[in-house]
């Protein structure tokens, strides 16, 4: 397994990942008609335009045996918080869950956003994923208390922010 850049023409993998991982996760969290209009076709039509476009964040890919089995994707922190970046989405597709795929591709997404200068980096959490929340607890990642009501194709729905710091410490401590 290999964590690479994406390109446009991962587009199709992507989106079936994107997919396959919202219905696992999110039944029962989200409304049924939001996750049923949710398409492989209409991803892979959003990943497209968003992996052609010039922006300030990147989007990886975990591959194995030439199959995307999942991706992240970051930037710049959507509140305008100086120095923060975002993990704005992680996903690995289910029949690869718990085999250290997210582990790999939380890495190189932290490590992305230090090498463009960020300090700190947030991402929320749809309340009620508790396979989310532990990953990310796992990782070191802490709940800020904040909450913000997202919405979700007309469906507004709580999303708990998790930050983590970005700055590493030197050799041998500071002590």
């Amino acid at each position: 397994m290999t964590v690479r850049r994406a390109r446009p023409s991962d587009a199709l993998g992507i989106a079936t990942v994107h997919v396959a991982s919202w219905e696992a996760t999110y039944r029962g969290l989200m409304p049924d008609p939001l996750l049923d209009q949710m398409t492989v076709e209409r991803r892979t039509r959003s990943w497209t335009q968003l992996l052609a476009a010039d922006r300030d964040g990147e989007t990886f890919v975990a591959v194995d045996d030439e199959r995307i089995i999942g991706f992240a994707d970051v930037g710049p922190a959507r509140a305008a918080e100086d120095g923060t970046g975002e993990v704005y989405a992680i996903y690995v597709d289910p029949d690869a869950w718990d085999r250290g795929h997210g582990r790999d591709l939380m890495v190189r997404s932290l490590d992305w956003l230090r090498r463009h200068g960020y300090t700190a980096a947030i991402l929320r959490v749809l309340d009620g994923n508790d396979r989310g929340r532990s990953f990310y607890e796992r990782g070191g990642w802490q709940v800020t208390g904040d909450v913000v009501i997202a919405d979700h194709c007309g469906a507004p729905l709580p999303e708990l922010t998790y930050r983590t710091g970005l700055v590493e410490e030197p050799p041998g401590g500071s002590g």
